[in-house]
């Protein structure tokens, strides 16, 4: 545990920019959040090495994500509060323009954790939708849940609506089709 956490630490620090008086604390909130959920491991369903690994990684996308939106509040105001004076209105961080995923491995956390979140959020049938895409092919799903092909797409189609609502998916991707 303690390995994972200190190898997750250095990897957020040196990738965000964050002080290097930073890695321990991280460090410390990745094994007590390990330690938290150690009660909720169920060796029926996998090792715990794996579940340690799991919970730490979840955990350092959550402050890498905690981190991008310091950051993207900074950029905005030096207040933070949220309000832009310039348009008169509330920001909405969800939807700040971020660089692809590719480009940083931080943005790669933040992506997870933002879809992670919009999944959680999903009714029942979209979240295992959902998960089932990320290994099988959309006629592999609809196989497996003997469903039309047809009806698959058109349940994709909601999820790229859910991802666009909340910022994920540009618009560009939503125009049809299960690319």
């Amino acid at each position: 545990m303690l390995e994972q956490a200190t190898c997750r630490a250095h990897f957020l620090v040196n990738r965000t920019g964050l002080p290097q008086d930073d890695w321990e604390d991280l460090r410390q909130e990745f094994v007590l959040d390990c330690l938290q959920r150690a009660p909720g491991f169920n060796p029926a369903r996998g090792e715990w090495q794996a579940f340690v690994r799991g919970v730490i990684r979840n955990r350092s996308a959550v402050a890498a994500h905690r981190e991008s939106k310091r950051v993207q509040c900074e950029a905005l105001s030096p207040i933070c509060d949220g309000f832009d004076p310039e348009q008169n209105e509330r920001v909405d961080s969800a939807r700040a323009k971020r660089e692809p995923a590719s480009a940083d491995p931080t943005a790669s956390l933040v992506l997870s954790a933002d879809v992670q979140r919009v999944i959680a959020k999903l009714p029942d049938n979209l979240r295992k939708l959902a998960l089932d895409l990320t290994y099988l092919s959309p006629v592999e799903v609809a196989t497996k849940r003997n469903r039309t092909r047809q009806r698959i797409h058109q349940l994709i189609g909601q999820l790229r609506t859910a991802f666009l609502r909340a910022g994920i998916l540009p618009e560009c991707y939503c125009d049809g089709g299960a690319r």
